[in-house]
């Protein structure tokens, strides 16, 4: 898990962090999850 998962932010905090970072994360209950990311295998399934 990482250190992220472990730290609850508000709607607010996850969507301006959103904004600034280059890789997309998952906020579920305050809790932010780093999502994986799509290639072109994924796509052609």
């Amino acid at each position: 898990m990482s250190a992220l998962s472990k730290i609850k932010l508000s709607v607010e905090e996850y969507l301006q962090g959103e904004e600034q970072d280059e890789f997309r994360h998952e906020y579920v209950m305050g809790r932010v999850y780093a999502m994986t990311t799509i290639t072109t295998n994924n796509l052609a399934v």
